[in-house]
Formats: C-alpha cells, structure tokens, sequence
C-alpha cells in the first residue's frame, strides 16, 4: 500500500489498474487458502477411512477363531455345512461386533448373500469369509445382494444366450427330417 496509495493519488487513472489488481489478488489468496484447507481436510478424511479399516482388520482376526468355533457349534449335525435354520438358531451366539452388519432379522437375506454356490448350504468357508467380506466392504448390505442377483442374472442370460443356437439346429433337423420323409414318399 505504501507504493500504489501514492501512485494513485498523483495520477487518478491508475485505480483502474490497481483496484481490479488488489480485488484479484485478495480472491485469488482466499481461493488457495480454502484449497489448503480442503485438501487438508481430504487427507485427514482419507486417514480416518484407513485407520478405521486397519481397526476392523484387527477386529477381525481376533474374531476368525471365534467365527469358526461358532460355525461348529452351530452345525448341529456335524455335516460340515450348516442350513438357514441352523443359521438362525445360533443367531444368538453371533458376537456383537458381527450383529452391527448382520441384523438377526435380516439373517436370511445374509445367507442367500453368502451362499455363493446357491446350494442353500453354507460351509465353514462361506461362512467365515462372508461375515469378513461384510465387515470390510465399504458397499451397503443392500448393494452386494443386488451385485450378487445382478452375477446371478448375468449367468442365467449367458445360458440363455445359447439358447437361439440350439433352437435353430433343431429346426434344421426337423426340416432335413421332413425333407427326407417327404422324399421316401414320392
């Protein structure tokens, strides 16, 4: 200021220059002071995000021998599998950091989700890696049921895609069958 202030004085037309200068200026600071802060606040937030996941991972190991006693004592039948019914009796017994991502009343929809081969039974493996993959996936419940349907229906139009093929070299058979039945008559 103590360069400009006079300079206008002597000579009122440079506030025409020098104005829109001191406006700019003053934008263009506040706009890197707010990209420090955003950015800084970006960091802290990705931070967080890590350290809560490194948490759960933690968590998580301690809980695996105890996922795995709890599949045991829940296959009531000693099959090496357990059932939904033998799911929803040791609802129970899931440890409290579990029921926060699966809810006993929404059980059912948990198991179809981690039955991954839909045979309606899941093995010990399913079981400990569903619960895992539900605790560490940052996606919703609601979204990995609607990716599984959504690879469900994927296979089943792959299947059907065959479909039009077989169909066709049917009807070509059925009309070299005719061809020839209609020939042995004449």
């Amino acid at each position: 200021s103590t360069i400009y202030i006079p300079l206008m004085r002597k000579k009122w037309h440079l506030c025409f220059y020098f104005i829109p200068l001191m406006i700019a200026l003053s934008i263009s600071l506040m706009n890197i002071v707010t990209a420090i802060m955003v950015n800084g606040a970006m960091t802290q937030s990705e931070q967080d995000r890590k350290d809560e996941l490194r948490e759960r991972e933690h968590m998580l190991r301690a809980l695996i021998p105890e996922l795995r006693h709890i599949f045991r004592y829940a296959d009531i039948n000693g099959n090496g599998s357990l059932s939904l019914e033998e799911v929803e009796e040791c609802a129970q017994a899931l440890p409290p950091q579990i029921v926060e991502v699966v809810s006993p009343a929404g059980l059912a929809d948990f198991f179809a989700l981690i039955d991954s081969d839909n045979s309606g039974e899941i093995t010990e493996l399913e079981f400990v890696s569903g619960i895992v993959q539900s605790v560490l996936s940052e996606s919703s419940f609601e979204l990995q049921q609607v990716l599984k349907l959504q690879q469900a229906m994927s296979k089943q139009c792959e299947s059907l895609a065959v479909l039009p093929n077989q169909i066709q070299e049917m009807l070509k058979r059925i009309s070299a069958i005719e061809f020839l039945t209609a020939v042995n008559e004449i």
